[in-house]
């Protein structure tokens, strides 16, 4: 299907958990078993296939901030030895986390579906010759329970970046950002995440240091004033949609 035009976080709004059961963490998956897209609050969701839902992520931490997320039920087709193809659903379990997708088997079939979503934003082409940097990678420790790819434009200008946290998650030097293509490589290799969980939370104990690794920052309105100022002198033509990775 046609991608829409991508809205700025600016115009997007937060997520509203009034009407859910449950705990707030397992809102992703809710919406994963969704089995029709119409359930989804229009505000919310971008693009489908039969593997996956785009949706836009309720607390954005830059200028464009989308998830990508494996649906619930995730049947994929499997070839016997007798060469015989089978119609396979991945355990909801499996998708828990990336961790966890790393431990199963399925992980090079739902990675590669999750890929050819994220590949439909690589040509992105919004007009008015506005370019940036566009990162797909996932959290090696989550907040939310169910595996979400992020899509994010590489400003990390927000007004609901807020804590260190939210800024050393994001950075791809920190240790707790996985890259898409590390994620595959690991997968197609049959290798798990390389740390514990400890081990990654490390790196939101770090320095706030800038995304060239040249300088740091005492507190989050500094950093965030960084982050604006890189953006403003990086700007070649008004706000748009991202267009290459």
């Amino acid at each position: 299907m046609r991608l829409p035009r991508l809205l700025l976080a600016r115009e997007t709004a937060p997520w509203t958990m009034a009407g859910q059961k449950g705990s707030w963490n397992l809102a992703l998956r809710r919406i994963a078993e969704k089995k029709d897209p119409s359930e989804i609050t229009r505000d919310n969701v971008i693009a489908w296939d039969d593997h996956t839902y785009v949706i836009y992520d309720g607390y954005p931490k830059s200028q464009f901030h989308f998830l990508i997320l494996p649906r619930i039920p995730f049947v994929i087709a499997e070839e016997s030895p007798q060469g015989k193809k089978n119609m396979v659903t991945v355990p909801p379990r499996d998708m828990e986390s990336i961790r966890s997708l790393l431990a199963s088997r399925y992980a090079p079939a739902v990675l590669g579906r999750i890929a050819a979503m994220e590949q439909r934003y690589a040509d992105l082409d919004s007009g008015d010759g506005l370019e940036w940097g566009v990162r797909s990678g996932f959290h090696a420790v989550p907040s939310m329970r169910h595996l979400h790819l992020h899509v994010i434009s590489d400003d990390l200008v927000s007004d609901r970046l807020k804590q260190r946290k939210h800024y050393l998650s994001f950075h791809p030097r920190m240790g707790i950002w996985l890259p898409l293509a590390e994620a595959q490589a690991l997968a197609d290799a049959g290798q798990r995440l390389p740390h514990t969980d400890e081990e990654y939370e490390e790196g939101l104990r770090k320095p706030l240091y800038s995304l060239d690794m040249s300088r740091t920052y005492n507190t989050v309105p500094e950093i965030k004033q960084y982050l604006l100022e890189r953006w403003r002198s990086m700007r070649v033509a008004p706000l748009s949609a991202p267009t290459k990775p």
